[in-house]
């Protein structure tokens, strides 16, 4: 986020990332964010966006994995 403010956004996860990291594309997994220092996990769908919320002039990574 190159903003002065704190921004929502929407992430869509595509169903070839599901096949690369050999996940089945209709069940829900987990986002752990990996710089952020709480470490709330956050869960998705395929059939919707992972909403986040980043902080002015600020990003995150997550590590994704299954259910």
């Amino acid at each position: 986020n190159f903003d002065n403010h704190a921004k929502e956004v929407s992430i869509h996860i595509p169903p070839h990332a599901y096949a690369f990291f050999e996940l089945n594309h209709l069940q829900r997994g987990k986002a752990r964010p990996l710089f952020s220092g709480d470490g709330a996990e956050l869960f998705f769908s395929p059939q919707g966006s992972l909403k986040v919320t980043l902080g002015a002039h600020s990003g995150e990574a997550y590590k994704i994995s299954s259910l």
